[in-house]
């Protein structure tokens, strides 16, 4: 029994230093991440001329730092936020053609929550 305990520990150190521990889906409802590295992609898709693609909420950070990017049909950046230390809101809103966007989230070790939709009205 001691031993497996020992395995399990030895497993929760490797997931907490290499991708981070994240309770919750980034971006579909409010997130706790404690270490968290790496990219979160998530897709809007625009069905007529002239609609808003809106990323509204906020981010409360413990530690490290979490960039949001919206991206446009061909990849170009079209508005973006920075959390660092403390808590900030989020409003990015873009007039957009018929297409598909990209909401980018990515993670440099770190430790908070994020709490943010994203839309198109």
């Amino acid at each position: 029994m001691r031993e497996l305990f020992v395995i399990a520990l030895i497993g929760i150190g490797i997931w907490y230093f290499t991708i981070g521990v994240r309770i919750g889906l980034v971006g579909t409802w409010p997130t706790t991440l404690v270490n968290a590295k790496g990219t979160n992609n998530y897709s809007v898709t625009i069905l007529r001329d002239g609609n808003t693609v809106t990323i509204k909420g906020t981010c409360t950070t413990w530690s490290g730092k979490v960039e949001i990017y919206l991206q446009g049909p061909r990849g170009q950046v079209l508005g973006s936020a920075v959390c660092s230390k403390g808590t900030q809101s989020l409003n990015i809103v873009y007039i957009a053609v018929m297409a598909d966007y990209n909401v980018q989230v990515k993670m440099e070790s770190y430790s908070g929550r994020l709490d943010f939709t994203a839309n198109a009205l």
